[in-house]
């Protein structure tokens, strides 16, 4: 495939859209890593396994509810 010459910026190509969409859209979650002692990852397997949840599920909902508590401290 031949490539195509870059073209210049125009006044046409910086122009502001006239629709703003009303919705912005939410960020993409962002990976973390925690490292656990072995005996804190087989309770929380063992958790997760009978709440038929995932571990990581468990992990945001406590988080959430320490920030929380730190919030309202």
């Amino acid at each position: 495939m031949a490539k195509q010459k870059a073209t210049g910026l125009t006044a046409e190509l910086l122009k502001r859209p006239e629709v703003v969409p009303e919705v912005i859209p939410e960020p993409p979650p962002i990976a973390m890593t925690l490292k656990l002692p072995y005996p804190d990852y087989i309770r929380l397997k063992a958790v997760a396994a009978r709440r038929k949840q995932k571990g990581q599920a468990i992990m945001l909902e406590a988080v959430r509810a320490y920030l929380d508590r730190l919030d309202k401290a």
